[in-house]
């Protein structure tokens, strides 16, 4: 989604079982995910568990939200059942280059180790995070980051196929981070 000019908001990376993300991805009662990757197509579909029910998905250009409503034949009306973004962190690129939104936390960007805020201004995250000492290549330090979304940073699995679902995702990871390896930051 976009808000102007600005991107304001993106679904997370697929993990070769879902996207990341809200909207209910893959358990829920109203729809089932449709994911097609192949040599000649790309997309992601919803098919309706009860075909009488409807539903739709509105942008809600006050609230800046993406809804998917659903229709109440008791109420006759639309009920909100999912939105995106949820809270501050699902903006988009919100804490900048190197930082990570942890909404538990005050303020809620914080650097990841070994950085500093780039702007000394107060709760100012727009410019992100800085190195606090410039890399030595000659050593191989560092630290293992879990849970960390890098806006942007996708890698697809294209065509690989794996046995189970829970070692698709162990597959994804072992790519995610050799791409993330790579990218030389």
């Amino acid at each position: 989604m976009w808000k102007g000019s600005n991107k304001f908001f993106r679904r997370g990376p697929w993990n070769g079982i879902t996207y990341g993300g809200a909207l209910e991805s893959v358990h829920n009662s109203i729809f089932e995910v449709n994911f097609v990757n192949n040599e000649d197509e790309l997309y992601y579909a919803f098919k309706m568990i009860d075909k009488s029910m409807f539903s739709m998905f509105v942008l809600n250009k006050t609230r800046s939200l993406l809804e998917l409503l659903t229709w109440s034949q008791t109420t006759q009306n639309w009920n909100v059942y999912s939105y995106v973004p949820r809270d501050q962190c699902d903006s988009y690129g919100l804490c900048g280059v190197y930082g990570n939104c942890i909404t538990t936390q005050f303020p809620i960007c914080q650097c990841l180790e070994g950085f500093k805020p780039k702007s000394t201004g107060y709760r100012n995250w727009s410019q992100g995070c800085v190195r606090n000492k410039a890399l030595n290549y000659s050593k191989l330090d560092g630290y293992q980051i879990y849970w960390v979304e890098i806006a942007g940073c996708y890698k697809f699995l294209g065509e690989q196929k794996y046995e189970s679902r829970a070692m698709q995702g162990e597959m994804f990871r072992e790519h995610f981070l050799y791409g993330i390896l790579k990218l030389g930051y």
